[in-house]
């Protein structure tokens, strides 16, 4: 999430949240160059972050209602942090251990003639990191479905 048209401070979490609001979209979670993470939207809640969208693996379209969206801070220069990894890893492990979750994407997964992040992103170090901490867990993530 970066749109330096939105702010003076295009990496600062309030600044992204602003934007995100004044292009009337929204996520459930942001979570910050540092790793911190703002949980903007209740998980129970749907969230306008994917827009028309299709899931790769089963082709089950409408993403926003039924997905939790989860924004990194960054651009289409820079990689994630290292703290926005261990970040988004927590995250996804508690989020995992609340709702039947059976895969993660990203919106240039769901949705690749509109969109391209998240940017320079390491899949496999995702999927390495969440396989660690729950092994049995049999998640479909984007190098399964895209080599």
């Amino acid at each position: 999430m970066h749109n330096p048209q939105c702010t003076e401070d295009p990496y600062s979490l309030q600044s992204c949240k602003d934007c995100l609001e004044k292009l009337e979209l929204s996520v459930h979670y942001l979570i910050g160059l540092d790793g911190e993470i703002w949980s903007l939207v209740p998980e129970h809640l749907k969230a306008w972050h994917a827009g028309e969208s299709v899931l790769p693996h089963d082709g089950k379209t409408g993403v926003n209602a039924f997905s939790i969206g989860i924004e990194l801070v960054g651009s289409e220069t820079t990689s994630p942090t290292e703290e926005q990894y261990t970040s988004l890893v927590s995250l996804c492990v508690e989020i995992i251990n609340r709702h039947p979750i059976t895969s993660i994407y990203g919106h240039r997964h769901i949705a690749p003639t509109r969109k391209t992040d998240p940017w320079n992103f390491d899949w496999e170090l995702l999927s390495h990191s969440l396989r660690e901490i729950i092994p049995t867990h049999n998640l479909i993530l984007p190098e399964a479905c895209h080599p």
